[in-house]
């Protein structure tokens, strides 16, 4: 029998740099978005208009309040819906690299085996994102960690429901408690001095010759209950945006430990 070497390189800083430069542009063009539709005036948002044709309201519409915050909805639904279609590439791309990884330590790639495989990878490419992860933890042992993890899935509910439901919170949205609780990481900018410590809220903020600044990383949430509507201000959905991305660096840092391949950060890696 034929005997045939097989070798492959792995560019993990690119792996998650490719998703999360997609990412960061969905988290920038929402932000934009959102902050366009917070600011224009009543008389102007229902003149939106696009050369050879009226977007939606038609011109000389005067919106009311709801008109507002469904387009707010659409825009959030969308941008968070296709950074987790984002994530789930990269879980496919992840499993893969991890089932190369597994026969290459054996040493040899017998066909009908990674013909199985292939239809595993198939199999998988169509999960939802917690069916992925569990297969990941199931079949190769890669975890993310549990805080990430549990912030991560809730952010898919609050997609799900922005998707689904025009983001009004249903039961199946919902915990045991009728919640639905959403988190995330987010980074506070603070300065430290003689004085004290002291948040800046906005930007530019000033610093003073005798202090230093920090960012600091705190836990955020938003709770909404059954009926209620899903909403995030401008400044969240960019932290969730940055906080995905941090997801996106930690699944890459956790596939090179599972698939036991070297790892130098900025060169492609091989193994064969």
């Amino acid at each position: 029998m034929a005997s045939h070497q097989l070798s492959f390189k792995v560019d993990f800083a690119e792996l998650a740099g490719r998703t999360n430069r997609l990412i960061w542009r969905v988290t920038q063009l929402a932000a934009f978005a959102l902050s366009a539709v917070d600011r224009v005036a009543d008389e102007e948002f229902g003149e939106l208009s696009m050369r050879g044709a009226l977007i939606g309201l038609g011109p000389g519409h005067t919106p009311d309040p709801q008109t507002r915050i469904a387009f707010r909805q659409w825009i959030i639904g969308c941008a968070l819906r296709d950074a987790v279609e984002t994530t789930l590439v990269l879980l496919d791309d992840v499993r893969r690299i991890c089932a190369i990884g597994r026969f290459s330590r054996r040493g040899d790639f017998p066909a009908q085996e990674w013909a199985a495989d292939e239809n595993a990878q198939r199999e998988f490419h169509m999960l939802t994102l917690s069916q992925k992860l569990k297969c990941l933890t199931r079949e190769f042992g890669l975890k993310l960690p549990k805080e990430k993890r549990s912030a991560l899935f809730s952010l898919v509910a609050a997609r799900n429901c922005l998707v689904h439901r025009l983001g009004i919170v249903g039961i199946a949205d919902a915990s045991s408690d009728g919640l639905l609780k959403v988190s995330w990481l987010g980074f506070e900018m603070r300065t430290v001095g003689p004085a004290g410590d002291r948040v800046i809220e906005s930007l530019p903020g000033k610093v003073a010759a005798d202090e230093r600044l920090q960012v600091v990383a705190r836990k955020r949430s938003r709770t909404f209950a059954i009926g209620q509507q899903v909403d995030f201000s401008t400044a969240e959905f960019t932290e969730v945006g940055v906080f995905l991305q941090i997801v996106s660096q930690t699944i890459a840092a956790i596939t090179a430990t599972v698939a036991a391949l070297p790892v130098a950060a900025g060169d492609s890696q091989s193994s064969g």
